[in-house]
């Protein structure tokens, strides 16, 4: 596998399919925006709440991934393989009806936490039952995904990330605005075609899986309780998936902060947040391409070239997303005036992206380096150290700085940028001390 593959087969795909998942997103919030910005602002924060449950579902498919990885480095049997992939679909699918349930019965009492305007009440509600009621679907479909990149089919997971941008670019037109004799739904159909697009990707996924990568998979697999193989992914998977955990849930917090600042900032936020996801898309891209291949390396026990290998994705990722967000600095007005035409939103999102500068700089260290860390089996480290930074720097000067001093919203993008300096210049210290060569998952289990 790892002969046959370069970073830059395993690279490309992923970030297209990085861009065009993002642009899912993205979709739901160029047709909303022309519906109404309320809605805009009601999807944003129902976006961050479900996206709780990704970190929930990301401790399976961290865990999954990694040993995954490990296991084709090693050239481990098809019977442990098949037993790895039927014990992560057994609890990521479990978790996933778990996560639906809770959403659907408590979608107002979730806004309500989060402190949502009366006005984007409704639309919030309606929104967070359709795609939070579904998000098992989402769950399966990273579960997949992680089977097939481990395996450096990234290819596949990009061609079913177009066949879902389609689908819902499409439904969005005709359930948003209506068409014929189907009636405008407005965000419930934006909700709608979201959720269908995932349910296609499952259906094509699983597919791919079971015919080309998982060979010889029998329905026992996915009946029997697999103990021994539940438990290596949550070792893995529960550090591995705690510092994206804290980074959400920091966020989550930071989102209170910023709720409170009134109706036109949480609107400005979702616009703001959705064009910034895209600079370092590249970042994220070569993060994951290079811990797939990292994972390769270490099951082979070619520690030092995963070593330099990391050092030259961090190089060339932190060129990359600094360009695009300069690129987005000066032509900031122009990118946020497709979205809204008020003065107000287009100011703040000018000054944003200025100081979102600052915080790709050290993004782009924590994705590629963090990942590198984690398909290394050094999973414990950067949780410890995300929580230290995430909570000490960006929640606690997010509030200093955007309601103390008055800064308001710059405040707090100011502080997430230092929270991502903080953390990155940590990694790169931790992988330079090379102490995350003594964590091989695939040695211990020998052992």
């Amino acid at each position: 596998m790892e002969k046959k593959t370069t970073l830059f087969k395993l690279t490309w795909p992923i970030l297209i399919e990085s861009f065009l998942f993002m642009l899912l997103g993205t979709v739901d919030i160029f047709m909303l925006s022309q519906f109404s910005d309320d809605a805009v602002g009601a999807v944003g924060i129902v976006n961050q709440v479900v996206g709780i449950s990704g970190l929930v579902f990301s401790i399976i498919t961290s865990g999954t991934s990694i040993i995954c990885a490990q296991y084709l480095g090693a050239n481990k049997s098809n019977e442990e393989k098949n037993r790895l992939v039927g014990a992560a679909l057994q609890v990521n699918t479990l978790m996933g009806i778990i996560m639906s349930i809770i959403m659907y019965v408590f979608a107002k009492n979730l806004l309500v936490f989060m402190r949502m305007d009366n006005e984007l009440m409704s639309d919030g509600i309606d929104y967070m039952k359709i795609v939070g009621g579904f998000v098992f679907l989402q769950a399966i479909v990273n579960t997949f995904s992680a089977i097939l990149r481990a395996h450096g089919k990234t290819k596949t997971c990009m061609i079913v990330t177009i066949i879902m941008n389609v689908l819902n670019i499409g439904l969005n037109y005709v359930l948003i605005f209506g068409f014929g004799p189907i009636p405008s739904l407005g965000v419930a159909g934006a909700a709608i075609s979201t959720t269908f697009s995932k349910f296609v990707a499952v259906i094509i996924l699983g597919t791919v899986v079971f015919k080309t990568v998982v060979k010889e998979f029998k329905a026992k697999y996915l009946l029997a309780i697999n103990r021994y193989e539940i438990r290596k992914i949550l070792t893995i998977g529960i550090p591995s998936a705690g510092e994206t955990i804290s980074y959400n849930l920091a966020c989550l917090v930071i989102t209170r902060i910023i709720n409170d600042m009134g109706k036109t900032v949480v609107t400005a936020n979702s616009y703001i947040s959705t064009i910034t996801n895209y600079n370092y898309l590249f970042a994220l891209a070569i993060a994951q391409g290079t811990a797939i291949m990292i994972g390769w390396k270490i099951g082979a026990g070619k520690k030092e070239e995963a070593y330099k290998l990391c050092l030259r994705s961090f190089g060339k990722g932190l060129i990359v997303s600094v360009t695009i967000t300069l690129a987005c600095v000066f032509g900031g007005k122009y990118i946020l005036g497709y979205f809204t035409d008020n003065e107000a939103i287009i100011k703040i999102g000018i000054t944003i992206f200025a100081i979102d500068i600052i915080n790709e700089v050290g993004r782009s260290a924590n994705l590629i380096i963090i990942n590198s860390l984690r398909a290394a089996g050094d999973v414990r480290f950067p949780v410890a150290a995300g929580v230290f930074s995430m909570w000490g720097v960006s929640v606690v000067l997010s509030y200093v700085f955007g309601v103390v001093l008055g800064m308001g919203f710059i405040g707090v993008w100011l502080a997430k940028g230092l929270d991502e300096v903080v953390r990155g210049i940590m990694m790169y210290l931790r992988w330079r001390s090379k102490k995350w060569q003594k964590f091989s998952q695939i040695e211990k289990y020998q052992e």
